[in-house]
């Protein structure tokens, strides 16, 4: 998943709660449905590191007590999530990963 700042993240980070898009929104919903398990890696535009990955530990719902539409970015439902790591990794240290 990626955010457009930092600030979100630690928001996710916090309350254990993730807002997502409008276009990822089923997408998710499907996700959460067919799978037991639906791992999330997150990272902040430009940033060029991951910020951590978390497990949805429910599914997207309208509740968005956290989250406003105050940018360009209109968003979806809310959901609840686990964090497994919440440790930075810059992308350099994976490139050799297949």
């Amino acid at each position: 998943m990626r955010s457009s700042n930092a600030d979100n993240i630690n928001t996710a980070r916090a309350y254990k709660e993730w807002a997502t898009t409008i276009p990822n929104e089923h997408k998710l919903k499907e996700a959460y449905k067919s799978g037991k398990y639906v791992f999330l890696i997150y990272a902040v535009s430009k940033s060029y590191e991951f910020q951590g990955f978390a497990r949805m530990a429910g599914q997207v719902t309208g509740n968005m007590r956290l989250w406003r539409n105050d940018s360009n970015i209109k968003l979806g439902g809310s959901f609840k999530l686990e964090w497994i790591s919440d440790i930075p990794l810059s992308f350099n240290k994976i490139l050799n990963m297949t």
